[in-house]
This record gives C-alpha cells, structure tokens and sequence, in this order.
C-alpha cells in the first residue's frame, strides 16, 4: 500500500510538472514599451525534467523557480524575480535611492513585460 501511494504522487508530480512546463516553456520577446536599445529574448526551456532559461542580450542562463501566494505566481531566474501571468513575464528593471539596482541597461522603462511567442 505505502509503494502505491508513493507512486500515486510520484505521478501526480510528473502530471503537474508537464503541463505547468508545456504551458511555460517557449521564448519570450521584450514588448515595445520595454524602450529598450536591443531586443531582449528570454527562451525557457525543459531538460531533465527541470525548465531553464537563457536571456538573449547577456547570455546568463540557469534554472527557474517558482513560487505562488494567493493572488500572483512569480517567476525566478536565478536573481531576476518577476510576475508569471497569462503567458508573459513582468520584471521591475530597477529600484530606487534606498534599494539601488538596474536588471537589464539596456531598457529605460521602470517595468518590462515580456510576451510569449506564439507560433
């Protein structure tokens, strides 16, 4: 019984991990708003059974995480952090006096949102 359960939610991890990649999986452009000087494209991909990423401007690759709270699922790319919703990803490009960073230099705009490519 105990090796039927176990294998019950080693399939249900497998299920949710699949679909959650399907949907995720796929290159992301940077949209006109972004006032950026490049054009930015993050592609997400699977291998071995995990999603990785590489960002086109800067070449920094790893993998992605995620977390979810009761309203947003966020998205990480190793210290890039933003908001996963309805196949797009938005990133705050850089913070203030008190919290001083600046992800991509690139772009001008306070907010990027990058827009899954559909085929």
């Amino acid at each position: 019984m105990n090796n039927l359960l176990k294998l019950c939610f080693l399939l249900l991890g497998v299920s949710i991990y699949s679909k959650k990649a399907n949907r995720i999986e796929g290159n992301y452009i940077g949209t006109i708003q972004n006032d950026c000087t490049e054009k930015i494209i993050i592609n997400i991909y699977p291998k071995k059974k995990q999603l990785y990423y590489l960002i086109s401007i800067n070449k920094q690759k790893g993998k992605v995480h995620f977390t979810k709270d009761e309203n947003y699922t966020y998205i990480h790319l190793d210290k890039l952090e933003g908001v996963y919703r309805n196949d797009s990803i938005t990133f705050q490009n850089y913070g203030n006096s008190l919290n001083n960073y600046l992800r991509f230099k690139e772009c001008g705009s306070k907010y990027l949102v990058f827009v899954k490519k559909t085929k």
